[in-house]
């Protein structure tokens, strides 16, 4: 299962968004660059795409290793 990444930088720090298509990916890139200042977007960092395995024990690898709050 792919997965891709987009991170961006705001006033108020980093934010990232996972998404299931590269399609939507791009589309949600292309609108937050269309309206930086609405967004306060300071920077947008690249996509990048996480392959997992959709098993249990591949998801729970997935979210402890990029979806850690500290």
């Amino acid at each position: 299962m792919k997965l891709y990444r987009l991170r961006y930088n705001t006033q108020d720090g980093t934010h990232q968004r996972w998404f299931s298509s590269r399609r939507k990916a791009i589309s949600f890139r292309t609108l937050i660059r269309k309206n930086r200042e609405a967004y306060g977007i300071q920077q947008i960092h690249g996509l990048s795409k996480k392959n997992i395995i959709p098993t249990l024990r591949g998801i729970l690898n997935f979210l402890n290793v990029y979806c850690t709050g500290g």
